[in-house]
């Protein structure tokens, strides 16, 4: 199984209506950069290397790793490989972005909503980026950082 750490596709995230009840309109838009897929297909070809040399060889079945007789020999075909058993793992992040948001960020550095004064984003969504490791760790440092920005700001407005 190939893993891409640090993805570069941005997918859309989006209320549907005033209405709180009303499921938001979420497209991970999955591969849209095409440097994801390049990276999973060449990772996926690299496995398909390691899983042939010994002792890894002798004790794997050679039609059991990739399905319907998929070859990833190819670069175009570890490519379809990677399209049809594409799965997202861990804690998918950056629903709403610290980025500019020229390149659609929805908060600021200061965890701000653009267009907004007093709401902040304090949690995963705002990771532009997957973080290595745990998650939870990077978000209490976020918290901890929030809750000192929320102080600064409201000292200087007082």
């Amino acid at each position: 199984m190939a893993v891409n750490n640090h993805p570069f596709s941005r997918g859309i995230c989006h209320i549907r209506s005033a209405n709180p009840k009303d499921k938001p309109i979420l497209d991970p838009r999955y591969l849209s950069h095409p440097l994801d897929l390049e990276v999973l297909a060449r990772q996926t070809q690299y496995i398909e290397t390691i899983v042939e040399t010994k002792p890894f060889a002798s004790l794997l079945k050679s039609s059991g790793r990739l399905p319907g007789g998929k070859e990833a020999t190819s670069l175009d075909g570890a490519e379809e490989i990677v399209k049809e058993r594409l799965f997202s793992t861990f804690h998918p992040t950056g629903t709403c972005a610290m980025m500019t948001e020229e390149i659609g960020g929805v908060v600021d550095t200061r965890l701000r909503v653009y267009g907004t004064k007093n709401l902040r984003v304090v949690d995963a969504s705002m990771f532009p980026m997957e973080t290595l490791g745990n998650i939870q760790a990077t978000i209490y440092v976020v918290a901890e950082r929030a809750a000192d920005l929320i102080k600064e700001d409201w000292k200087r407005d007082v």
